[in-house]
């Protein structure tokens, strides 16, 4: 991994991103989970499961990143997510240093309340290099929100999918609006 980094933008193929997939799928009973699936998948497996073990995990980021690494970490499930924070916090670097690496998540379902605050701090709009037009609510940036019909955070995961979408709105301009719906 070492030999295949790159941070020249002239050079291709550049190697700066490592994509570490932290867990699996909520569909599949594989996504990691704090709480055991109501229905499990898996018996073996009622929490879903990681795709390393900790220590393994850590090793494996904290090499990474040494040399130089981006980490993408692919999240579905809430403990997942929470590993992948607690491994960006372990790196024995220098905070701000970490900071500029933007280390990041993809495809992130589910974060638990505990670590909201921890996963905000990643900045997710800095990573991607878009904080100048998204990634907080300021006059000029661009609002992408939507508006459902229950609080995602008062009802069981296994029922978010009976969610309706009311309302959507990209770059600040509405692109859908439910029949019936008034913003």
């Amino acid at each position: 991994m070492e030999r295949r980094f790159s941070d020249d933008s002239d050079s291709l193929p550049r190697f700066g991103t490592a994509r570490i997939y932290v867990d699996g799928i909520l569909g599949l009973g594989t996504a990691w989970m704090l709480e055991p699936y109501d229905a499990p998948v898996d018996p073996e497996h009622p929490f879903g499961s990681p795709c390393f073990e900790r220590d393994e995990f850590r090793a494996c980021v904290s090499g990474l990143h040494r040399i130089g690494y981006r980490m993408h970490f692919h999240v579905i499930g809430d403990a997942a997510a929470g590993e992948a924070l607690d491994a960006v916090e372990a790196l024995a670097a220098d905070p701000g240093e970490v900071a500029d690496r933007r280390h990041r998540t993809t495809h992130t379902h589910l974060v638990h309340p505990d670590d909201r605050e921890r996963f905000a701090a990643l900045d997710a709009a800095r990573a991607l290099g878009q904080d100048g037009t998204t990634g907080s609510i300021e006059v000029g940036k661009q609002a992408d929100h939507l508006v459902v019909d229950r609080n995602l955070l008062e009802i069981p995961v296994d029922r978010v999918d009976r969610t309706k979408v009311l309302c959507t709105v990209l770059a600040g301009r509405g692109t859908y609006q439910a029949a019936g719906f008034t913003p």
